[in-house]
């Protein structure tokens, strides 16, 4: 199996104001990593409008695009970012050095997202127990995002 694309998942204790100003901060390089067109595509969840247009969301709070409080699996604020293969290896390194102490979860994105969650999964940083029962054993589709990067799932 092709693993095509991948999240990064970033966690933090919205109560600590450390952390969270961390967390923050990595969102925010990513941001700009993709506005100077850098080295490698990493996208953090909700940068964009919709996930099929290139628009930038206008972020009216520092913590846009942060979960402050538990979502899906995850058992305690955090934020996604999504790569494709083709930038993983970049990717998985800019993490390793920009981290900051904070733990990061990484899994790909195919058609069984409890495997993907478990079995296919690897943590940078201390890992957290996720609740998968929520998750689909089997999706119809994997779960493309961002097309118009032409990347991952969508590259011709």
């Amino acid at each position: 199996m092709a693993f095509r694309e991948w999240h990064f998942h970033t966690y933090f204790h919205a109560d600590d104001p450390v952390e969270l100003a961390k967390a923050i901060a990595l969102r925010n390089a990513l941001v700009d990593n993709l506005a100077v067109k850098s080295s490698f595509v990493a996208v953090p969840l909700h940068h964009f409008v919709r996930n099929n247009t290139p628009e930038p969301q206008v972020r009216t709070k520092d913590t846009h695009g942060l979960n402050l409080v538990p979502v899906g699996p995850h058992p305690i604020g955090s934020f996604e970012t999504w790569a494709p293969v083709e930038h993983f290896p970049e990717v998985y390194s800019w993490f390793l050095a920009n981290r900051n102490g904070l733990s990061v979860f990484i899994h790909p994105l195919t058609r069984e997202e409890v495997r993907d969650h478990t079995e296919r999964a690897a943590w940078m940083g201390s890992p957290l127990v996720l609740d998968v029962s929520q998750l689909s054993t089997q999706l119809a589709e994997p779960a493309s995002q961002y097309p118009f990067f032409n990347l991952g799932y969508a590259a011709k």
